[in-house]
């Protein structure tokens, strides 16, 4: 994080690997044919326009990945002949522009969300032959705008009055 120039724009970033799959990946503990791997980006960037008026790009999102395994030399129960995953994404991003008045502030929000997810179990035979099981997948999408007035009275009163559309595609 840190400024950008000298006008008072800023930045942020934050990304994360997991532990899970670093451990798994480098070979260093036995997972038990259990493997969990996920990440999350999240940025911002913040620009003043006036004195009074700010404008922010921000995003985040995430990828989880989940599978489980048995080889065939190590099963003894029926579970053990089960193969299983599951994948998730999800992202955000938005322009955000906030003006301060006398009296409050107006900020408003343009965004787009996405999230798609897949799950599924096989059945596996003595050669390793996978059968479908179930499979569940969904995938989703949103468009937001947002205009918020607030008003803070005093210190234990505030007013906040607004509109949102979300329109939703699945």
């Amino acid at each position: 994080e840190g400024p950008i120039g000298g006008g008072g724009a800023s930045y942020i970033v934050n990304y994360r690997y997991s532990m899970t799959g670093l451990i798994d990946q480098l070979g260093l503990v036995d997972m038990q044919d259990q493997n969990l791997h996920y990440q999350d980006l999240n940025f911002k960037v913040s620009m003043p326009v006036t004195e009074r008026a700010n404008v922010a790009l921000w995003g985040t999102g995430f990828i989880d990945r989940f599978d489980s395994y048995t080889p065939v030399d190590q099963r003894k129960y029926r579970k053990d002949y089960m193969q299983s995953y599951s994948n998730q994404l999800m992202g955000a991003a938005g322009l955000s522009y906030t003006q301060g008045l006398n009296n409050g502030q107006i900020k408003s929000v343009i965004a787009v969300t996405a999230f798609g997810d897949s799950n599924g179990e096989d059945w596996l035979d003595e050669q390793d032959k996978a059968s479908p099981h179930m499979v569940l997948s969904h995938d989703y999408t949103n468009l937001i705008a947002k205009t918020t007035y607030t008003r803070k009275w005093n210190p234990s009163m505030t007013t906040q009055l607004g509109a949102q559309y979300t329109h939703m595609l699945y």
